[in-house]
């Protein structure tokens, strides 16, 4: 069973879009996001603004959330190989 459970995909998306910043699949991190918040909380030396991660990411998991019907996602752009 996969560690993650994919909420919504965009069937028939293709790499040829004109920005590669298209998301075609989400996945729903409400459960896992305050794990993640703390891991990156622990690269200070790597932040340039860290005092302003929290925030940032829970706003934009929330929106991503928002355009799947969950509290919290992550998007991602699926590319097919082959």
């Amino acid at each position: 069973m996969p560690f993650f459970s994919l909420v919504c995909s965009a069937a028939g998306e293709t790499t040829k879009s004109s920005s590669a910043r298209t998301a075609s699949a989400w996945v729903d991190v409400t459960e896992t996001l305050e794990i993640k918040v703390a891991a990156l909380r622990e690269h200070v030396s790597q932040l340039r603004h860290p005092e302003e991660l929290e925030e940032r990411i829970r706003t934009w998991a929330r929106e991503e959330g928002e355009r799947v019907g969950v509290e919290a996602a992550e998007s991602f752009r699926v590319i097919e190989l082959g």
